[in-house]
Order: structure tokens, then C-alpha cells, then sequence
């Protein structure tokens, strides 16, 4: 098959050929609008990355203006509340300030308070040392007055009609009013007279004392009344030259009459108690032996009688056991069975003195 010069010629032989010319140019038909996607694909990425760059610009020139605007905001905030702390601190300052005056104040006002108080508590005491010493000048009056109404004429020094058996007589002095502040005489009752001497016991319960400061079996001999007779008791009653005057003497015991009691060995005593049988011997009557306490007596525990004002007195004989101490009660009866020895009794001392010094 033949055609114009122009015109294209296939034949046989160039079938082939021109098929694969053919393919080969739609291949590259293919690869190039294929490249031409790919550089418009790449050409949008690009035109989408810089709207993105564009838009990531705005946006990053958008937040920098609002952190800009944030970090002013948070500044003047800032200042804002540093200002406002300030102002607490300052605050605070004044009020520890006032704090600490009025602290101050309240140490100073407790200060005068609690000098204030002791002040008081001082007057106060003052004001019961007053009021217990007018009880005490009370009672000194009284005891005064009763020692002024006496009649003290039979003395020592008095005529020896007036030292016979049964007359009263002064003798030293101790402390009989209730406080114990005022010595005043002591007044004797003469029991016996014998070469000179008498024998006398105290008209009054003297003083308030056990026989023995403890529960237990003693003697005369052993018994702390003993002791405190010839120590405390003589050197507080009697100056030098008044002891001198006081013989000692040799203090018999003797069993209890009712009970056999054994008493214990005689003694050399200037003072002593009277015992069962010279109580008996010398009182004749109960009425007799009825003794009245002093106030001092009274207030170291002599017991008293409400019913007539007789006390209960020591003797030195024992009672029904040797931890048991005869004694004479408020009716002058004598009380064999005695009292234990550590209880408290009234105590009338005895002696031998000499009358003619």
C-alpha cells in the first residue's frame, strides 16, 4: 500500500516498529504528565508550605504579641502583689510592734498586780498577828489579873506559922497562861515537914505530858516524865540559887497495891511525882485530890473535866501492868489501873525543899 510523500507509510515491515514508537511515546507521554503531577504536586506543597509558613508566621506574631501582652499583665500583677505583701509585712510589723507594747504593758500591770497581792497577803498577816496578839493580850490580862487577886503571903519568906502542912507557898515560876508568854509564881501546897524541909506539890497541874513518850512496859526509873522533870521542867522553873534550894532525894517504889505491879528500883530525884500511898497519906478526902489545870497545862493536852474543871494527874506508882501509870482522877478518886503510859495527863511535880535558907 503506497501513499503520498507526506503522509506516513506503513508497511510490513515498519508495523512493528511503529507500534513500538508508538508506546514508546506514550510512554513518555505518561512520564512526563506523570513528572508534570509531581512538579504540580511538589508546586502546591510548596504554595501550601508557604501559607503554612505565612499562617504559622501570623500565628507566632499573634501569640508573641499576646505573650508580650500576658507577661505585662503578669508583671504588673506582680508589682501589684508585691506592693500588697509589702504592705502586709508593714502591717504585720506594726501590729508585732503593738504586739509588744502591749505585752510589755500587761508583764508591767501583772507586775503590780502580784505586788499588789503580796502587799495584801503582807497586810494580812499583819492584821492576824494583830488580831492574835490582842487574843494573847487578852488572855495575858486575864492571867494577870488572876495572879494580882491573889494573895501570895505565904511565901518562903513568910513566918514558919505559914508554912504548915497544908498552907501554899511560891516557889519559882513557869509559864501558865495559854500561850505560854507570861512565867508568873508557882504555888505550892506543903505536904510534910521534916528537919527544915518540906515536902510540897504544885496546887495547879503544871503542864500536860505522857509518863512515857512510847507504849511500852517501864518503870519510874526508865520512864521519859522522869527525865523531863529533872531537866527541862527544874531549869525552867527555878533559877540557880533556887535549885540549890531543892534536895534530892531518894524516891522509894513501892508495888501496886492492887495489882503487884513491879515498880522498878528507887531513884535519887529532885523532882518527882507523888506514888499511890503518899497520895493516900497526904490527901486525906477525894475532895483533896482534886486538882484544877493551869491554861498552859490545858493547851498541852492535861485532860479537863467539862462537869466541875478537874483534870486527870499522873502518879509515879505503875498501873495494872508496867505499861500502864496510876494516876488520880477528875473526882480525886485514885486510879490504881492507871492509864497507858503514852497517853497525856496532867503533871503536879514534887519536891523536898528547904525552908530555912
Amino acid at each position: 500500500m503506497n501513499q503520498e510523500t507526506n503522509d506516513i507509510i506503513i508497511t510490513t515491515d515498519n508495523y512493528k516498529q511503529r507500534i513500538e514508537e508508538l508506546d514508546k511515546l506514550r510512554q513518555n507521554q505518561y512520564d512526563i504528565e506523570h513528572e508534570v503531577k509531581s512538579v504540580k504536586a511538589i508546586t502546591d506543597f510548596i504554595d501550601a508550605l508557604d501559607n503554612n509558613v505565612e499562617v504559622s508566621n501570623h500565628l507566632t506574631n499573634s501569640r508573641k504579641d499576646e505573650t508580650d501582652q500576658l507577661s505585662e499583665q503578669i508583671e504588673r500583677y506582680k508589682r501589684a502583689f508585691d506592693e500588697y505583701l509589702k504592705g502586709i509585712e508593714e502591717y504585720e510589723q506594726q501590729e508585732q510592734e503593738e504586739k509588744t507594747l502591749i505585752l510589755k504593758d500587761i508583764d508591767e500591770s501583772l507586775g503590780k498586780v502580784e505586788e499588789l497581792q503580796n502587799k495584801i497577803k503582807e497586810l494580812e498577816i499583819k492584821c492576824k498577828n494583830i488580831e492574835d496578839q490582842i487574843e494573847k493580850n487578852k488572855t495575858i490580862r486575864v492571867d494577870v489579873k488572876q495572879f494580882l487577886s491573889k494573895d501570895y503571903s505565904n511565901t518562903i519568906k513568910n513566918t514558919k506559922e505559914k508554912t504548915d502542912i497544908g498552907s501554899v507557898i511560891t516557889f519559882g515560876t513557869y509559864p501558865q497562861d495559854k500561850n505560854g508568854e507570861l512565867k508568873t509564881p508557882i504555888e505550892w501546897i506543903i505536904l510534910d515537914k521534916k528537919d527544915g524541909k518540906a515536902l510540897i506539890i504544885s496546887k495547879y497541874a503544871l503542864d500536860g505530858k505522857p509518863y512515857n513518850e512510847m507504849h511500852k512496859g517501864v518503870t519510874w526509873e526508865s520512864c521519859t516524865l522522869r527525865e523531863w522533870l529533872n531537866a527541862t521542867f527544874i531549869n525552867v522553873a527555878f533559877s540557880f540559887e533556887e535549885q540549890q534550894r531543892i534536895s534530892t532525894t531518894t524516891v522509894k517504889t513501892s508495888r501496886n497495891p492492887k495489882y503487884n505491879t513491879n515498880p522498878g528500883n528507887n531513884t535519887n530525884d529532885k523532882v518527882f511525882l507523888l506514888s499511890i500511898d503518899q497520895t493516900k497519906k497526904c490527901f486525906l478526902t477525894s475532895e483533896d485530890r482534886t486538882c484544877k489545870p493551869t491554861n498552859y497545862a490545858i493547851t498541852h493536852g492535861a485532860l479537863r473535866s467539862e462537869y466541875n474543871g478537874n483534870c486527870w494527874w499522873w502518879l509515879r506508882s505503875p498501873g495494872g501492868g508496867t505499861d500502864y501509870a496510876a494516876d488520880v482522877d477528875y473526882t480525886g478518886t485514885i486510879y490504881g489501873g492507871g492509864l497507858g503510859v503514852n497517853n497525856i495527863n496532867a503533871v503536879r511535880p514534887a519536891m523536898w525543899i528547904d525552908l530555912e535558907s
